[in-house]
């Protein structure tokens, strides 16, 4: 599936309906290319406004299920946030994902380890030494 901001906005609003009973506010969602992580979720904080922000790494070609479940993973975030004022993997991050995985069936995950392992580009053989060398 082809990642774009135009998909991922559809698809936030889509699962805030759906999961979240609208508590969401939508944020400024946006691709970036992805080397160290495949989501993110940020929040700016000034003395009278918080932007709050998605990105979705594009080159990864995920299926639908797993660009879902990423997405929300990053949408838990936001829940936690509009609750605690916290961006964190705390108690109510992981039972709000624990919720969602056991009511509906989903395969959300504290990180994306599993999927970068699945996509990430093999290094090459001078890659590998090239960090070797220089860390």
């Amino acid at each position: 599936m082809k990642i774009t901001k135009s998909v991922l906005e559809k698809l936030f609003v889509t699962y805030n309906k759906e999961y979240f009973e609208c508590f969401l506010i939508l944020p400024t969602i946006s691709t970036y290319i992805g080397q160290n992580s495949m989501g993110m979720f940020r929040v700016k904080k000034g003395s009278n406004f918080v932007h709050m922000s998605i990105s979705i790494a594009r080159n990864f070609k995920l299926t639908y299920e797993e660009l879902r479940d990423l997405l929300l993973h990053e949408m838990i975030h936001q829940y936690v946030f509009l609750k605690t004022g916290k961006v964190s993997h705390n108690r109510l991050f992981i039972k709000k994902m624990k919720e969602l995985n056991q009511q509906y069936g989903l395969d959300i995950r504290i990180n994306s380890k599993h999927l970068f392992k699945k996509y990430a580009p093999k290094k090459s053989f001078w890659q590998k030494i090239m960090n070797y060398i220089f860390g």
